[in-house]
């Protein structure tokens, strides 16, 4: 450990290099910012709606929706669903739509084709 620490002293107290001049690294890094500063320019240049876009409007949420009586909530969307199976509001019943596609056999798995 001792030999660490006199290293550590060492360089600390070693002082830069002089042959390192400082000059081309200012350059270097002068160089990098404006290219850097040029290219947001021309990107703001190339492409105003992009930087000048108004924010999104914003959207309410919808109102929380709670439900005080479970069992009629489940009455009603099982009602529903039964209503939908028998072919109301134009529907076709699913009795009658599982027996068409039964009575077709290997073909009901065909391209479907347009009513006549």
């Amino acid at each position: 450990m001792p030999n660490a620490t006199k290293r550590r002293n060492k360089m600390a107290e070693r002082p830069e290099n002089p042959d390192v001049s400082t000059g081309p690294v200012l350059t270097v890094a002068g160089s990098i910012l404006l290219f850097l500063i040029g290219f947001v320019l021309l990107f703001w240049a190339i492409f105003p709606d992009l930087v000048r876009r108004p924010p999104p409007a914003l959207s309410a949420f919808p109102e929380p929706s709670v439900t005080t009586d479970e069992r009629a909530q489940r009455i009603f969307l099982e009602r529903t669903q039964k209503e939908r199976l028998a072919g109301k509001d134009g529907g076709m019943p699913i009795a009658r739509a599982m027996a068409e596609i039964a009575g077709k056999g290997a073909a009901a798995y065909g391209p479907v084709q347009a009513a006549r």
